[in-house]
Order: structure tokens, then sequence, then C-alpha cells
């Protein structure tokens, strides 16, 4: 009986990972602090639009460019902060429960800087 209710227990914990869990979008601003490279600590905003449009604002610095989502995987593209040729940023997220923060991982970026201002940062919705 005690195994029976630890193992509903876990899969109810579980219940809410993998394939079946919720895709939580980006579209809105979130406000982020990089953790590394030579942004590290400096105050981020990021804005995605529905329409895919992206922009990016370090301190008084703005970018913009274009972005697409698919599911955990996120890829950024024509970041006027990188230099031509730089190709595509792709980052895995990993999302909070609630939607409301996620973290980047790097997966593959041919733009440094962006990879070492994006790579380990926490995003957050302001409100």
């Amino acid at each position: 009986m005690r195994a029976a209710l630890v193992t509903f227990a876990l899969a109810s914990a579980l219940a809410g990972c993998g394939a079946g869990a919720p895709t939580c979008s980006l579209v809105g601003m979130w406000m982020a602090s990089p953790v590394m490279g030579m942004q590290a600590g400096e105050k981020v905003t990021q804005t995605f639009g529905a329409d895919g449009s992206y922009e990016v604002a370090i301190d008084s610095a703005t970018w913009t460019g274009s972005y697409a989502q698919d599911g955990a995987q996120l890829t950024i593209s024509n970041d006027g902060s990188c230099p031509s040729g730089a190709g595509d940023g792709v980052y895995s997220l990993a999302w909070d429960a609630d939607c409301k923060g996620a973290i980047y991982s790097l997966v593959s970026d041919g733009c440094v800087g962006r990879s070492e201002t994006f790579n380990g940062m926490r995003i957050i919705k302001p409100f």
C-alpha cells in the first residue's frame, strides 16, 4: 500500500513534465541580468513580439532582430548586435513551472557577444 502511494505521488508530481507539459510563450517583455561576459550584472530587457520580432536593450543600447520559438527552443536571427555572418543563436529554455521565468542554455551561436550574454541568463516577467 505504501509503495503504491509513493508511486502515485511521484507520478502526480511528474505529470507536468516532459512531452505533456504545456509550452510557455516568450511573447511579451522580460527582464534579465547576464551572469557572464562583458555584460555581466547589467540590466537587460528583452521583448518578443507575437509577429516574431525581437528587441533587446542593454543599458542604453538597443538591438532588433527576429526570433522563433519551438517548444523549449529559441532561435534568434538577424540580431543587429552581432557581426554580419554570425548566424542564428539557438538556446534551450528551462521554464519555471508557472511560465514566469526561464534560463537560457546555449545550443549553438556564432555570435560570441550574444552567447556570452545569454548563456545561463535567467529571464523573468517583470509583473
